[in-house]
């Protein structure tokens, strides 16, 4: 199965890592808080794993994460009282 994520996203990833290594204010403190760190590094992240999400949730057994039907839909039809 190839891979979806685009080019400028796996880079993005790269060099969001790569600053937070290199430089220290970028790994968020008491001014920032710690949105530049999730925006650097973490939402790339989580976008590169819902893009790749066919390719590793069978690994995990996705159907745990299925919504399961519930009782009343698994009922069978009652039968029609119209003559």
């Amino acid at each position: 199965m190839p891979m979806q994520v685009p080019a400028w996203l796996l880079a993005w990833v790269a060099l969001g890592t790569l600053a937070l290594v290199l430089i220290p204010a970028t790994r968020g403190g008491d001014v920032g808080g710690y949105s530049l760190p999730f925006w650097l590094l973490g939402a790339p992240l989580l976008d590169v794993l819902w893009l790749t999400r066919r390719r590793w949730l069978p690994r995990i057994g996705h159907s745990q994460f299925v919504a399961r039907g519930s009782r009343s839909r698994n009922r069978p039809p009652l039968p029609s009282r119209i003559r």
